[in-house]
């Protein structure tokens, strides 16, 4: 009670929240995802065991956080990756990420489980799905376990 016994207007401090430990460890400022499409043929098979860098966070909605890498050019392809979560009807936190084709659009969509709490981790379960490809780059469904996302650390090096 800092405010107690003043008689002037308690004024809010910037740093507020600088100070409060909890077991939040919240969003990474960039991603890195891991693309790999074993048996398949196609043309998206070009984005076999790339990797992506993702960022930074942008808020585009109130309960939206989006990810995006750069277009990187692959024979005649321009693809890039988006990374997004948001909370649905209030409740539900999902997570989910997308491959996009500059000309095409979107190729691939896969879908992580989804929480009841925003959980900053983009870890694969028994639950995540393909919900969306392109049958013009892809043959049949890719398996979305070889999909990974994971938080850019310092250590990985620039940019952040």
């Amino acid at each position: 009670m800092a405010h107690k016994g003043k008689t002037w207007p308690v004024l809010f401090r910037r740093d507020f929240n600088l100070n409060v430990q909890n077991n939040n460890i919240g969003f990474a400022n960039r991603y890195t995802v891991h693309l790999a499409f074993p048996f398949n043929s196609g043309p998206g098979t070009i984005l076999d065991k790339t990797h992506w860098d993702c960022g930074p966070g942008t808020f585009f909605l109130p309960a939206e956080m989006r990810w995006e890498s750069d277009v990187s050019k692959f024979l005649i392809f321009h693809f890039f990756v988006r990374v997004q979560a948001f909370i649905s009807g209030g409740q539900v936190f999902r997570r989910f990420g997308q491959v996009w084709e500059t000309t095409s659009g979107l190729i691939l969509e896969w879908r992580l489980s989804p929480d009841f709490w925003p959980n900053p981790n983009f870890v694969q379960s028994a639950f995540s799905v393909i919900t969306f490809f392109n049958p013009a780059y892809f043959d049949h469904q890719p398996q979305p376990q070889p999909l990974t996302i994971d938080p850019k650390v310092w250590a990985d090096g620039p940019p952040h």
